[in-house]
């Protein structure tokens, strides 16, 4: 099952090879799947829970953190705006990271996407998660592990 805002690149690549897919889910300009939303949030992760898939790929929207926006925020009249934006958008990387601790231990995968210099890497939450580094009851593995230093974004 992807998560994702643009194309759905990897469903359709996965579809094509004639494996099962879940129906993604957009998550960029959709209203029914606005993660901004609680209740969107536990909906989408009660659809997750029902269809069980073996592996969960999500692609956040890299807006807030992106690399191109770490740079933007330099400049004074948008600092203020990326703060409340990333601020917006803590909740719904808080909640993604702690979908990842829950799929390894039933033996599924999960799959984070979001550029290497994203501001997304240097969240508390996610700084936590990757120092824990979930184990796959099925298969033994580890998660990855890795340091950053913490962001401006709300803790």
């Amino acid at each position: 099952m992807e998560l994702f805002s643009g194309a759905a690149a990897l469903s359709l690549m996965v579809a094509t090879l004639g494996l099962p897919v879940a129906e993604p889910i957009d998550i960029m300009d959709n209203d029914n799947y606005d993660l901004l939303r609680p209740e969107v949030r536990r909906m989408v992760e009660s659809r997750i829970e029902v269809e069980d898939p073996l592996l969960l790929s999500m692609a956040p929207v890299c807006g807030p953190s992106s690399p191109l926006q770490n740079l933007n925020e330099m400049r004074e009249e948008y600092a203020d705006n990326f703060y409340n934006l990333r601020q917006q958008w803590y909740p719904v990387v808080k909640w993604l990271t702690d979908l990842i601790k829950k799929r390894p231990s039933n033996g599924r995968e999960v799959l984070l996407e979001n550029p290497w210099p994203s501001k997304i890497w240097t969240l508390k939450c996610m700084l936590e998660l990757l120092e824990e580094a979930p184990c796959n009851n099925f298969t033994g593995e580890l998660g990855a592990s890795a340091t950053g230093s913490m962001s401006v974004w709300p803790q």
